[in-house]
């Protein structure tokens, strides 16, 4: 019985696809004998188990989804290569690709054809890029690329177009040609400035936060000011002093409400809820 269901099903889902569909019909076959398998192991043959079912589902859903646009006059097998794209809305529900693009270790290639071939890839996207740049943005660009893997230079989009922007660029004064010039140890002396300035930013409001905590501990009689130093201790008073600040301009604004409108206060500007506390 369970071998006439899944044949039942199988020939069911079929229905309403083109003949040539080859490659639906072996995900069904398949999943019937995965089904005929398993029925022969365990000596029953009722219907499958729901993992099994929804196995066999998602199967047929993505094989279907994989024939679904192409021509009518070829092969679902065979014929070429085709390209074919899956959108994200067309997936079945609760499916979940496993295979994630992993991230490109920037070293040097050892194979010397593994090489080669990145940088045939990567120098057709960058020449993409650029025409997308000019295109788009209406900029003057080009590129010249050399290499060990070709005898020549090549330039883009031409030697008149490079020379035309190379002449427009060493025309501009000197201090305007560096002035956002950057080379490979300028680039990472940037970035190491700019890694720095944020690393110190992070480490004053981590300090600032604890010494907010440690106020609020002093004040609950958790903790003591024995065992600061001089430092600690000078930050804290300027933690203390930012707060009573920001609860003076608090109550000055609670004043000016009452007064003005005669009723109870309503939240406004002034401190945070942990200053109003």
């Amino acid at each position: 019985m369970g071998i006439m269901w899944a044949a039942r099903n199988a020939f069911m889902a079929a229905q309403g696809r083109r003949p040539h569909d080859t490659l639906v019909f072996l995900v069904c076959w398949l999943a019937m004998l995965c089904l005929w398998g398993t029925a022969g192991r365990t000596g029953e043959l009722a219907a499958p188990s729901p993992a099994l079912y929804s196995a066999y589902r998602q199967a047929w859903v993505l094989a279907s989804l994989t024939t679904k646009n192409l021509p009518r006059n070829t092969s679902s097998l065979g014929g070429g290569k085709r390209r074919i794209s899956i959108h994200r809305s067309q997936t079945p529900k609760g499916f979940r690709a496993t295979m994630t693009r992993s991230k490109v270790k920037l070293e040097l290639i050892a194979n010397e054809s593994a090489r080669k071939t990145t940088f045939r890839k990567r120098k057709k996207g960058l020449l993409k890029k650029m025409e997308e740049l000019t295109t788009l943005c209406g900029v003057d660009a080009c590129a010249i690329l050399s290499s060990p893997f070709e005898p020549n230079p090549e330039v883009w989009p031409s030697p008149a177009g490079a020379r035309k922007v190379l002449s427009r660029f060493m025309s501009l004064p000197e201090e305007v040609q560096s002035k956002r010039m950057l080379n490979q140890e300028a680039y990472l002396r940037e970035r190491v400035r700019k890694t720095t300035e944020l690393l110190e930013k992070l480490r004053k409001e981590n300090h600032e936060r604890e010494l907010t905590n440690l106020m609020y501990d002093i004040l609950n009689g958790d903790q003591s000011l024995e065992g600061l130093d001089m430092k600690d201790a000078m930050d804290l008073c300027m933690v203390i002093d930012k707060t009573m600040y920001a609860i003076l301009r608090r109550i000055d604004y609670l004043k000016r409400m009452e007064n003005s409108h005669g009723e109870g206060p309503s939240d406004g500007p002034g401190c945070s809820a942990d200053a109003s506390a």
